[in-house]
């Protein structure tokens, strides 16, 4: 089937935003502040110290190909702009429970498919510890819960906005020659999608059938967007969804993954249904502006000493 859209609910923010802090989520916990036997201080932001064995941990894990574009003056840089947003969200009364921790290191430890005392068995193998770990994990939700509960509500988005911008980028909601749009429902049986054309044809809303029916788009209404020849759609699928008329339903149509019912839809996405969308990505610029100004600020007002140079 056709790639699915991509799902961007807006307190992913963090890893748009906050790349800067956590080098796009390379490690999990090895940003924190050491304290090690003989690791100088490199710098102090408002009093809180970064060793250079920080950097160099962090520079170290990267994988070859990063190492180009985050070098250890980057990620120094990175660092104190964590240290300053930590340090100001802390000063919002930003707070994360033990409950919140707790469910946030589980939810790590399935995704990687692991126990506590496995990752900290591999940590101490590498050096590291799981209190650093849990630390990391702890940051990362301080920022999350910034995103969501600090930054986000300062930004706004106007009607106005949205239609400006639907209206100067009418391009992206308009078919290009040999495209269609279509939605679609998929169903396990024949005599399912049969019934469900025939309440389509009758006048029952495509999109609320897709909702109460479709088993693998119908959060999006059977939404797929835009498709042409060059989409990688199963054969059976885009031969009648490529031949169907606008607001033309087809006949139950069978692929590997069940039954499918298909409607074309209008060659323009009207403003009404690409309003979320919009004002999704609206949004996402202005908070990106905003935590740019915000670390700008920081900087200006913050107490940063450096106490060596990285070439030392």
């Amino acid at each position: 089937m056709a790639k699915k859209m991509k799902n961007t609910k807006l307190f992913t923010l963090l890893g748009a935003l906050v790349v800067v802090l956590l080098i796009a989520g390379v490690l999990w916990a090895m940003s924190v502040q050491q304290t090690r036997m003989g690791d100088a201080p490199l710098v102090s932001v408002n009093g809180e110290v970064i060793f250079e064995s920080e950097v160099f941990d962090l520079y170290n894990r990267l994988p070859p190909e990063m190492r180009s574009q985050y070098g250890p003056e980057v990620i120094l840089d990175q660092l104190i702009e964590q240290r300053l947003i930590l340090q100001y969200a802390k000063q919002q009364g930003v707070t994360i429970t033990d409950e919140q921790l707790e469910q946030a290191v589980d939810e790590r430890l399935s995704f990687f498919g692991t126990t506590r005392q496995e990752l900290a068995d591999i940590l101490e193998a590498q050096g590291d510890s799981y209190a650093e770990f849990e630390r990391g994990v702890y940051h990362e939700l301080v920022l999350d819960v910034f995103v969501s509960t600090v930054l986000l509500p300062r930004v706004r988005v106007t009607d106005s906005q949205v239609h400006a911008y639907y209206e100067d980028n009418i391009h992206e909601f308009r078919a290009q020659p040999g495209q269609v749009r279509i939605r679609h429902i998929l169903v396990s049986s024949e005599e399912l999608a049969s019934e469900i054309r025939q309440q389509a044809v009758s006048g029952t809303e495509f999109t609320t059938l897709a909702m109460v029916h479709s088993i693998d788009s119908a959060p999006r209404g059977g939404d797929l967007g835009f498709i042409s020849e060059e989409s990688p759609l199963v054969a059976p699928f885009k031969s009648v969804a490529l031949a169907l008329e606008v607001n033309e339903v087809s006949q139950p149509v069978q692929t590997q993954f069940g039954w499918h019912v298909i409607r074309r839809e209008s060659d323009e996405i009207p403003l009404r249904e690409a309003r979320e969308v919009i004002q999704q990505q609206l949004r996402e610029q202005a908070a990106q502006q905003e935590f740019r100004t915000l670390l700008n600020d920081l900087r200006s007002s913050a107490t940063i000493r450096h106490h060596k140079s990285l070439e030392d």
